[in-house]
């Protein structure tokens, strides 16, 4: 995991400590680095998401594909 990545996940609410407790809490066990690693595919995702909405309400499709 890059430092750019890592400090992506120090800058969001959901903490790795808490994916853990959550996730164990349906019986799945994860480290804190699998943990951290999720939620950084997770914010690119969402980031991603964001990105493409954007671009879609403005009409300005771009690259977008559908």
């Amino acid at each position: 995991m890059s430092k750019n990545d890592y400090q992506l996940v120090r800058k969001q609410k959901i903490t790795p400590e808490t994916a853990v407790n959550l996730l164990k809490s349906y019986g799945t066990v994860i480290t804190l680095d699998e943990a951290r690693i999720i939620l950084v595919i997770m914010y690119k995702f969402a980031k991603l998401s964001i990105e493409q909405q954007k671009k879609l309400i403005t009409g300005n499709k771009g690259d977008l594909e559908i």
